[in-house]
Order: structure tokens, then C-alpha cells, then sequence
């Protein structure tokens, strides 16, 4: 199997019909569970799904103060290296903001949210996470369960 999950057997047996829905970034998501390096969580098991992102703040915050600092002793000196110094700043500031964003797969399972897996990729996390809550939908329809 690929992205280094080990093999394992779900209560002694495998449901031939399963389908991988996402496999990428340490996570697969089939249509009967989501596999984590850690463990296993049933979808049969999982009420709810949500993300949790977290964006790093006072870094980019900083860096965007000293920015404003330094566009403002520009103006008053004229001089180009203070532009190009805030410049640099706030391309720093952007990218910190940007690229230091973490999201976590959090699943309700059996009325307990538990963080389930750690990324960096928003797009990834958004692919993963419609994944699941399609599956939850349709197992819910499936059962007419509320």
C-alpha cells in the first residue's frame, strides 16, 4: 500500500467493496473508514466532521509594523533601500501568514471530537474533509438516521 499505511483488517475482516476515496498526506479515506498513521475511526462511528485552522498571528504582525516603519522612514528620507526593505517585509509577512497555516481533521465520534490529523495543505484538507462528510450524508440518508 502506498504513503506508508500498514496493512490492517477492520474487526478480523475487509469489506471488498471498499473504495478509497482520497489517499494522499498520511490520511486515506475510503467509504468505510479514515486511516490515519495512528488509527483507524469507523465512518459508521463518526457523527460529524469539521476543520480547525490555525494561522500563525503575531509574526506576520510584527513584520508588517516594521514594514509600515520602514515606509514611513522612506517617505521622510527618500531613500530606496527602505522601500525595498518593507517590501521585502511585507512579501515575508504574506508568506508567513500564508504558508504557516495548519489545519486539523477533527471527528465527533461517539459524541467525542478528537483531532484526527495535521496538514499544512488547505486544498488537501478540504478534499479530505468533503470526502468524509459526503459519506457521512449518505450513510445517513442510507438509514434515515437524524
Amino acid at each position: 500500500m502506498s504513503g506508508g499505511f500498514r496493512s490492517r483488517q477492520r474487526a478480523g475482516k475487509r469489506d471488498e467493496t471498499e473504495v478509497v476515496l482520497v489517499e494522499e498526506g498520511g490520511v486515506r479515506v475510503t467509504s468505510e473508514a479514515v486511516v490515519t498513521e495512528r488509527r483507524d475511526y469507523a465512518l459508521d462511528q463518526v457523527v460529524s466532521a469539521r476543520r480547525r485552522s490555525d494561522r500563525p498571528l503575531w509574526g506576520p504582525l510584527i513584520l508588517s509594523v516594521l514594514a509600515t516603519i520602514n515606509l514611513v522612514a522612506g517617505f521622510q528620507t527618500g531613500a530606496l533601500r527602505d522601500f525595498a526593505a518593507a517590501a521585502i517585509m511585507l512579501g515575508g509577512g504574506a508568506l508567513w501568514w500564508k504558508l504557516g497555516s495548519r489545519h486539523t481533521l477533527v471527528l465527533n465520534v461517539g459524541g467525542r471530537e478528537e483531532d484526527v490529523w495535521l496538514t499544512r495543505d488547505g486544498k488537501l484538507m478540504e478534499q479530505v474533509l468533503a470526502a468524509v462528510e459526503a459519506r457521512i450524508e449518505a450513510r445517513i440518508e442510507a438509514k434515515g438516521d437524524p
